[in-house]
This record gives C-alpha cells, structure tokens and sequence, in this order.
C-alpha cells in the first residue's frame, strides 16, 4: 500500500489523491463536479472494459450512501465518494483494483505519467520558435469557461487555478518570470490566462505539452500542443 495508503492515518496518500482527481476530472464530461451514470460507465469501460449493470451502479451508490451519504445523489458521485470507493478497495485488501485504474490512466509506480505519454512530439532545434498550437488554443479556452471559470464570471481566481493544476507534479507556470495582467483582486480573465499559456510553450514547450497532457489534451498524430511558429 506504500504508495498509494497511509495505513497509520488510514487515508489515501497525496500523491494518489492528485492522481484520482486527475482520472474524475477527465471523466467528468459536463464538468459539474459529479460523475453521473453515464460517466461512471465510461470509467468502468475504460478501466475494465466492461459496463456496470443497473443493480452494480445501484450497489456502488449505496456503498458510498451508507458512509458518506452527503457524496452521492441521483446526480452522481462527488470526488469525495469516489477517493472513497478506493480508499474502501485498498481497506479491503483490493489494491489492484485501483492500480489497474491508474494504470488505464497512464500512471507509473510513482504516480506521475509515464514519460512516453509527456514527451513532446513536435522536433525542433534551439534556432527555431514554437507557439502554442491552435487546437491546444481551443482547448484551453473551453477549459477555461467550463472548468476553470465556474462561476462564468469571466476570471479566474488564484484559488481557481490552484485547483486546476493541484492533479499535477507540479504547476508549469511555477518559477517561469513571466508577468500577465491581473485585475485588482488578483484573477486573471481568459485573454491572460491564454496569454500566460502562450508564453509557458514559448519558453518551456516541453513543460507546456506535459501541463496540456495532465488536463487532458489530447492531439494523436500532432505536434502535442506546440507548432513551430512560422510553421
């Protein structure tokens, strides 16, 4: 259980925790925080290629409901419930259950992708400029109304953001200098924060692609979320 299980405080570790939101996140397709009949097959499909039936559904419902009865509804589960579900499996000695999840995911025995899913596609030398590509551009825009900007109020708060990159190793805008404009409370709206994306693939696009990756950007048979800028 070492890596995933803290067995003294009985508790799912933070890496696993960074993970299993990263898998909830992606799985939530109307992004409204709960994982619907719908979404929760599409888990079960792609971590078990099998869908659940109505009375499985019905019984991991009721699992999470005797526990924690304020993390699911006929809505759906909220991330809580589903940390639980897994925190229930290792309890029970059913460790593989949720590394085989992690694994469909794309996670190594440290809990980060593994690396041939986050090394940048695009070939190029130090003379020539990359930007970021114009279907990573889209991507970040509807990321941005539909997850980053719950409140649709057109920024993004620094607590916004803090939970948009919590499920990565670590935040690619960490360290990198690079200065947008911030309103007077300190949030972002989306011509910045598509701004401060732009200059991170400039300047590091191999830090950009990998950041892209984690959210769930997907470009099978492209440049992963860079283009050389003249190209």
């Amino acid at each position: 259980t070492a890596p995933l299980y803290d067995t003294e405080t009985g508790e799912l570790k933070i890496d696993c925790v960074k993970a299993l939101k990263r898998i909830f996140m992606l799985c939530d397709a109307d992004k409204d925080g709960l994982l619907n009949d719908e979404e929760l097959n599409f888990f079960q499909v792609r971590c078990f290629r099998a869908p659940l039936q109505a009375e499985e559904l019905a019984g991991v419902k009721r699992v999470i409901a005797e526990k924690m009865p304020a993390e699911v509804s006929e809505a759906g589960v909220t991330f809580k419930g589903f940390l639980y579900l897994h925190a229930l499996f290792i309890e029970k000695g059913r460790m593989e259950t949720t590394w085989t999840v992690l694994r469909r995911f794309g996670y190594s025995d440290e809990l980060v992708l593994a690396p041939e899913l986050l090394r940048l596609p695009l070939r190029h030398d130090a003379t020539e400029s990359v930007e970021l590509s114009a279907r990573a551009r889209a991507f970040l825009e509807a990321h941005f109304a539909r997850v980053v900007d719950p409140k649709s109020d057109g920024y993004a708060t620094r607590r916004e953001l803090d939970e948009l990159f919590y499920p990565l190793p670590k935040s690619p805008w960490d360290g990198d200098g690079v200065m947008v404009e911030e309103d007077a409370q300190g949030r972002l709206g989306l011509s910045a924060f598509i701004a401060h994306w732009a200059a991170t693939a400039r300047l590091n696009p191999e830090a950009a692609h990998a950041a892209l990756t984690y959210l769930g950007f997907s470009d099978e048979g492209g440049a992963g979320g860079v283009a050389l800028a003249n190209g």
